[in-house]
């Protein structure tokens, strides 16, 4: 899984705007709307971020 399908919204996406605005993945993620809906993504984007985010 590479996105939420939910929210419409890739993880490279989040990432990319967590590093812009210097803040964490987990606010990007929130204010997105990823992993609200179904919630299947929610592992999978926690462990992609995190391991780019090192």
């Amino acid at each position: 899984m590479q996105k939420c399908h939910c929210a419409g919204v890739s993880f490279e996406t989040i990432v990319e705007i967590a590093k812009e605005k210097r803040c964490s993945y987990i606010q990007v993620s929130k204010e997105l709307g990823v992993s609200k809906i179904c919630r299947a993504c929610t592992n999978y984007v926690r462990t992609y971020c995190e391991s780019v985010l090192k």
